[in-house]
């Protein structure tokens, strides 16, 4: 398996909009991911409205030169998955190349993977769904509409993802998800210290095709006693991850 992309998850109002910038230039395999939730926004991690505005204006200095991923959680992923709601018209879609769905099937009996393909179908993004225990289910059900999902396949990446940002750490690497043209990727509780560690354990699964690593408690840091994203951590986790990187 080769590295191919690095997200760091929950940039928010207290980023440095230039040091993202010159982050993305310098290392075109960095993804930043922007989180959403009806309840937190304006929160730590979770930027405001506000700043995700000046955040779509320096992508328009710089176009495609910063990727962007969305994550929607909480409530905004059940419109998603249960209700067939677009939340891709409710953001401004057009600065992100993928967007995560944090949803918990375990919650809920009424979701519809129609409403993923309807999304895939009208927009030209990718989806990530996370694999974790709370889903199993869901999962196996991806599994058994391939043939319904096949033109889409492509578009439909899986992260597994035992940590949902809280920091737990990945011990055992799952081997990369089996559908055809799946992109995987690994998260939780990916730091400066364990990183290199966990990229040598999924380079022995021997597999040639791509992944990807996703990592957001891991890279942010107590200054003055506010939790902020630490460019300084983000920048010792490229250094380590850039000799994994296939381009």
């Amino acid at each position: 398996m080769h590295l191919k992309k690095i997200t760091f998850t929950g940039i928010d109002d207290t980023v440095d909009l230039d040091e993202l910038v010159e982050i993305s230039l310098k290392y075109p395999f960095v993804e930043f991911g922007v989180l959403f939730s009806q309840k937190r926004q304006g929160s730590t991690r979770y930027p405001s409205s506000i700043f995700r505005q000046t955040l779509y204006e320096t992508c328009e200095k710089h176009r495609d030169k910063i990727h962007l991923s969305a994550h929607f959680c909480g409530h905004y992923a059940s419109l998603i998955m249960c209700d067939g709601v677009c939340m891709l018209d409710k953001i401004d879609s057009n600065y992100f190349e993928r967007f995560q769905i944090n949803f918990n099937a375990s919650e809920h009996e009424d979701y519809d993977l129609i409403n993923l393909v309807t999304l895939l179908k009208d927009f030209d993004v990718s989806a990530i769904l996370q694999q974790n225990e709370n889903n199993k289910i869901l999962i196996k059900k991806l599994q058994l509409y391939k043939i319904e999902l096949h033109p889409y396949l492509h578009k439909i990446n899986i992260l597994h993802d035992i940590s949902g940002g809280k920091g737990i750490e990945i011990t055992e690497i799952p081997k990369p998800f089996t559908l055809p043209e799946t992109y995987t990727g690994y998260a939780g509780g990916m730091n400066v210290y364990n990183v290199k560690e966990k990229l040598e354990k999924i380079h022995e699964l021997k597999d040639d095709v791509p992944f990807w690593i996703d990592m957001e408690s891991g890279v942010r840091a107590i200054k003055d006693g506010v939790d902020i994203f630490d460019f300084s951590k983000v920048r010792q986790v490229i250094r380590i991850c850039e000799p994994f990187i296939k381009h």
